[in-house]
């Protein structure tokens, strides 16, 4: 299958391209911030994919977790509700409280650093961008893997309003809409977008009769630019996020080790026959609640210099309830919740001359996070004991200082050279317990302090303006972590060395585009975490290194059709790591080096062809279908099949019919046409819980119509 894929993609499109030669018009130019700056994607020395706020509604992809095919080598799963962003086989491995994430996330500039607030609607975008590859020098901690940025739709100068309400299977109503326009014209403008979701589960809790992997949610955004101003702007936004459903929860697959009978199986429990059900005494919840301000200032202090602040404060608050062995035997019931505020403020001076530019930033960051994680025992421990089988609990605060500089040389024309690096500094300070079955409190007080120089550099050569080719040598690094709550002891940085080379083009009179990057990733000290003595520990693994190909082509086909082809070959591996497997061979240390890194396909590749164009009496025409092809993957380190998901293919599609003058539109779409069942996630439990398998899905077949007035 994987071999007849590619090998068809690669036919396609080497038959569009050549067929794109005789077709009239042009690409659309897509301009992006991924160089905290605005230019063209086609002259940015960064393997990125753009993709707009229209095109997001249209695929109906709403959340982080239906952008598996947004860029290649990008893999996004949810797990104990917490988003697992992947790129290049570099991801979040580590759902305890106080883990750091591979791959950092932004919206409109501002950092959003726990991965449990990084799960909410997409709404009023102006667009996303991927950024593949370590972006330590601009973007600092946690970008190993890259980033993902948000943003969001600014306010407009002139009236503007649209609404849409959005039905479909599984009880599906949806509805978006937005207002915006001057307050004071020519001054002040103003925006206000507003989203809300709901849904039936995809599965059911067969105790109590309860949805699971349902929607609830809302959101609503606020925000007000100045404009009154030739040489000062200003920006600011406010959002808010509520969410009260049983979304993303572990459903049992049963024990991992068939020699061990997991201790709620042995008194009688019994998993639910359909996995995409649950069988638990205890109400599945989650339920999270986030607000956001942001606050953007600019002034061009000349024509070829100007100074920039991101100011943000975020408060974010989440708490789940679950059943770790998934049977009504009042046994191991989690309930977490997580308190987090943070505070953020950069600042840019930029300057761009002909033969130079650059930009100097000063960051800081301030994070407080509050974790309880209390899990359940046999009805004897809460109702003789009055205490959990198990409590982690305590709170930690965490600081980060940074500079970072970076310029590039035009040295000709044609040739530029760009040297960046950054200088980081973070301090960590926890004060916390876990309380263990016997009823001892281990008290958990660490202190971290690290610091980390990333630099980057690259050269580039530009031919023409359709043409660019470059090169890059960076290094990136992820935060140490400590656990808060966790006996474990702190864990160090997690260091990237990255080697790459790239071309971007666009031919055929601008109506072909492909972009292709090679890259070579050594990682040191890579952060896993492991069942130990029956509890997660985060450990530093010795060595490991991704390497692999990307290719992002789009064709003008003519006669109003397009074609999009993303594929990634990714091979991503351990070159060093000792351990120990506690599902099968507890206290023997085994060597892992080879085996694959976690949720990292070999193969990846989705082929799309579009149509756009009007009939009869000025009806618009927009249609879309798209293969996703991904290769089998592990989710632990040891290659077992008891943690694995053979090779998927989906299929999505839309047709989106306007009528003449734009302002009513029907959009019928329809995702996982072929009704794959995929696994996103699975944990195998610690020796404790009897090594039950915990696993979390992508979404079943969906489908449904959007009704939109745009005004």
């Amino acid at each position: 299958m994987r071999k007849a894929l590619l090998i068809s993609s690669a036919l396609i499109c080497s038959a569009a391209i050549s067929a794109a030669s005789a077709q009239e018009g042009g690409l659309d130019t897509i301009i992006v911030t991924a160089q905290k700056k605005q230019e063209n994607i086609q002259q940015v020395p960064i393997a990125v994919s753009a993709l707009s706020g229209e095109a997001l509604a249209n695929q109906q992809i709403d959340s982080i977790l239906d952008m598996q095919s947004l860029a290649p080598g990008l893999q996004v799963s949810e797990a104990a509700g917490t988003a697992r962003i992947f790129i290049r086989g570099i991801g979040l491995v580590n759902f305890a409280p106080g883990g750091e994430p591979s791959v950092a996330f932004h919206v409109d500039g501002a950092v959003i650093s726990r991965p449990g607030a990084q799960i909410g609607p997409f709404f009023d975008l102006e667009r996303i961008e991927v950024l593949r590859g370590p972006q330590g020098s601009l973007y600092g901690r946690n970008a190993t893997g890259g980033s993902i940025n948000l943003i969001t739709r600014r306010p407009t100068d002139e009236l503007d309003a649209y609404a849409n309400i959005t039905v479909g299977n599984y009880g599906l109503i949806e509805t978006n809409g937005a207002l915006s326009g001057p307050i004071i014209p020519g001054v002040l403008n103003a925006r206000i977008a507003a989203r809300t979701e709901n849904r039936n589960g995809f599965g059911e809790n067969l105790q109590v009769g309860q949805d699971v992997d349902d929607a609830d949610n809302w959101a609503v955004r606020g925000s007000l630019e100045y404009v009154g101003h030739e040489r000062f702007r200003a920006f600011l936004t406010y959002s808010h996020y509520q969410r009260d459903s049983s979304r993303g929860d572990y459903h049992a697959l049963g024990p991992a080790n068939p020699l061990i009978t997991p201790p709620e199986v042995a008194m009688g429990g019994m998993i639910a026959a359909d996995p995409r059900d649950s069988n638990s005494e205890v109400d599945i919840a989650s339920v999270a609640n986030t607000d956001s301000i942001t606050l953007e200032l600019e002034y061009d202090i000349s024509d070829a210099v100007s100074l920039k602040s991101i100011t943000n404060y975020f408060d974010h608050e989440r708490s789940a309830s679950t059943d770790l062995n998934q049977t009504p035997v009042p046994f191991f019931r989690n309930d977490t919740s997580e308190s987090a505020e943070q505070f953020s403020e950069e600042l840019h001076l930029i300057w761009d001359t002909p033969r130079w530019s650059g930009l100097f930033g000063l960051y800081y960051f301030d994070e407080d996070i509050t974790p309880n994680v209390r899990i359940e025992g046999p009805p004897v421990f809460p109702n003789v004991f009055m205490r959990p089988f198990i409590l982690f609990e305590g709170q930690q605060s965490s600081k980060s200082y940074a500079a970072f500089l970076n310029t590039t040389f035009h040295l000709t024309d044609e040739l530029s050279f760009t040297a960046g690096v950054r200088y980081s500094k973070d301090e960590k300070e926890e004060v916390g317990s876990q309380t263990i079955p016997t009823g001892m409190v281990i008290p958990t007080n660490r202190t971290l302090d690290t610091d980390a120089w990333t630099p980057k550099f690259v050269i580039e050569y530009e031919p023409t303006n359709a043409l660019l080719f470059y090169g890059t040598v960076s290094r990136g690094y992820k935060a140490g972590v400590i656990n808060i709550g966790n006996a474990g002891p702190a864990v160090f940085p997690e260091f990237v060395w990255n080697y790459e080379a790239g071309v971007k083009s666009r031919l055929f009179d601008n109506r072909v585009q492909a972009n292709a990057s090679v890259f070579y990733t050594e990682i040191s000290d890579l952060q896993v975490q492991r069942p130990i003595s029956g509890t997660l520990i985060t450990i530093n693994a010795a060595e490991a290194r991704t390497k692999g190909v990307e290719l992002e082509t789009k064709t003008l086909l003519g006669g109003g059709f397009s074609l999009d082809f993303n594929g990634a070959y990714v091979d991503a591996d351990f070159k060093e790591f000792l351990t120990e497997n506690t599902t099968f061979a507890p206290g023997v240390t085994v060597d892992l080096a080879g085996n694959p890194l976690p949720n990292s396909p070999k193969w990846h590749a989705d082929i799309a062809l579009a149509y756009e164009g009007v009939i009869g009496d000025g009806w618009t025409v927009n249609g879309r279908v798209q293969g996703v092809y991904t290769d089998k993957r592990w989710f632990n380190e040891f290659r077992e099949s008891i943690s694995f998901q053979d090779e998927t293919f989906q299929l999505n599609a839309n047709l989106r019919i306007g009528n003449p003058g734009g302002r009513y539109y029907v959009n019928i779409w329809g995702r996982n046409l072929t009704d794959e069942f995929i696994i996103s996630h699975i944990n195998v439990t610690s020796s404790a819980i009897g090594h039950m398998r915990l696993a979390t899905f992508m979404q079943p077949r969906t489908f449904g119509a959007t009704f939109g007035f745009e005004f």
